[in-house]
């Protein structure tokens, strides 16, 4: 799902997007307890699995968007960000059919969350590892789901 989310300084009774140590969970519960709400929309047909992270400037890879090993401690406009990865797990309609809805759940729980000690392309790594040892689902359907990642840079200032 996706929600428009409020930037910093745009609203006084409105929560900005967050960055880590705080999660969506804690912030958003509607996005995260499997309840009905209709300010949400699907990222995209049949993903089911979305993770992003930051290439900074430095050339490292983070959870948050600001480099510190230069002093920064928050966003401060991003100055420290070259790029967001956007990976995502796509699964084909025709697949789908052959999974439930917990099944899918369960595959999800299984693809694991970006760590700053990943190389560049290690989360998909790491996702297509997860896939291939999935051995409890039906071998078509995961077979047919579909690992992205796309960085977007930024322009310099």
């Amino acid at each position: 799902m996706a929600k428009g989310l409020v930037w910093n300084g745009v609203s006084t009774t409105d929560t900005p997007v967050v960055f880590l140590p705080i999660t969506i969970s804690a912030t958003w519960r509607a996005a995260t307890n499997g309840s009905s709400d209709t300010d949400y929309e699907l990222i995209g047909p049949y993903v089911f699995r979305f993770e992003y992270y930051y290439l900074l400037k430095n050339g490292s890879l983070s959870d948050t968007p600001w480099d510190t090993s230069v002093g920064h401690s928050s966003v401060a406009g991003i100055e420290d960000v070259a790029a967001i990865s956007a990976c995502t797990a796509i699964i084909d309609p025709k697949s789908r059919v052959l999974l439930s809805d917990s099944d899918l759940t369960a595959l999800a729980g299984r693809l694991p969350d970006f760590s700053t000690s990943m190389a560049a392309g290690g989360l998909l790594g790491q996702w297509q590892a997860a896939l291939d040892g999935t051995t409890d689902l039906p071998r078509p359907a995961v077979s047919a789901i579909r690992l992205h990642e796309r960085y977007f840079y930024l322009l310099p200032r």
